[in-house]
């Protein structure tokens, strides 16, 4: 199983493994903005 979250009305992106998904697949993934890091609570 594998759960994730959407933020910002994203859609989600199933994929099965299919070895004519992957060169798409990892372009996209590349493109995945790296989130903000959240300030520590203290």
């Amino acid at each position: 199983m594998v759960v994730g979250a959407y933020p910002g009305g994203a859609q989600f992106d199933t994929l099965r493994g299919d070895p004519a998904e992957y060169e798409a697949a990892a372009r996209r993934a590349a493109a995945v903005p790296v989130p903000k890091r959240a300030r520590a609570r203290e």
